[in-house]
């Protein structure tokens, strides 16, 4: 198992919750638009609250990464915030000012996935946070 991220603390965190937990695995530094991985190296590929943080050209260039490092027959899995709606961005401001939730919805993940080269991705699931935040489930298959 591998995990990355570009934040050196979350990568601290990761592998102080790894190892108490009794866990191997290898965390990386690096950023999900330049997979420091050779094409076809993973069977899985999950990205968990990523997208939202990423404008729309580095979403692009993230999920043809996580394309090019899966095996044929491998699957990504993604987690991420819903799309923003009109009326969310009132209730939340601060969060919107950072993020790119316009740049979130369903059908343009799903539009960026088959861009990238994912023949039938879909729109899993859709589940509610806290905060009255909505997270959308991805699944897409090689």
């Amino acid at each position: 198992m591998v995990g990355l991220d570009p934040d050196p603390k979350a990568l601290a965190r990761a592998h102080l919750k790894a190892e108490r937990a009794g866990l191997s695995l290898q965390l990386d530094r690096g950023y999900a638009e330049a997979l420091p991985y050779p094409d076809g190296s993973f069977n899985r590929v999950f990205s968990t609250l990523t997208l939202h943080h990423l404008p729309i050209s580095a979403k692009r260039n993230a999920l043809r990464e996580a394309r090019r490092v899966l095996r044929s027959g491998g699957s990504l899995h993604v987690l991420d915030m819903a799309g923003a709606k009109p009326h969310d961005r009132s209730r939340l401001p601060w969060l919107h000012s950072r993020l790119h939730p316009k740049d979130n919805a369903s059908n343009l993940i799903l539009e960026l996935m088959r861009d990238a080269g994912f023949s039938d991705p879909q729109n899993y699931a859709s589940d509610g946070l806290r905060a009255g935040l909505m997270v959308d489930y991805y699944l897409a298959i090689l």
